[in-house]
């Protein structure tokens, strides 16, 4: 599958919850159901779905934030083409 995250599923995207990062957001857009993402995998309804080394490099890097005052300020993060794959214990 392949889900395009945009600048509005990147501003609206919450750094380090699975359920609301931009990649998360985007799949909810294309899909209407809700995802949860982790480190190599995004899943909803009890599939999971392996996610190519550029999406798991590009959530990695947006879950990376850093703090000034106390305040979050997250990385500048540029759209992209997210790519999963079933597992293939579901196919």
């Amino acid at each position: 599958m392949r889900v395009y995250v945009n600048q509005k599923d990147i501003m609206n995207g919450v750094v380090g919850h699975c359920t609301y990062c931009p990649l998360a957001l985007a799949l909810y857009r294309k899909t209407g159901k809700r995802w949860s993402v982790g480190c190599e995998y995004a899943s909803y309804g009890g599939k999971n779905f392996k996610m190519s080394q550029k999406t798991r490099l590009w959530v990695e890097h947006f879950d990376t934030s850093e703090f000034i005052d106390g305040i979050e300020v997250v990385k500048l993060i540029e759209p992209f083409h997210a790519h999963l794959s079933l597992e293939k214990k579901y196919v």
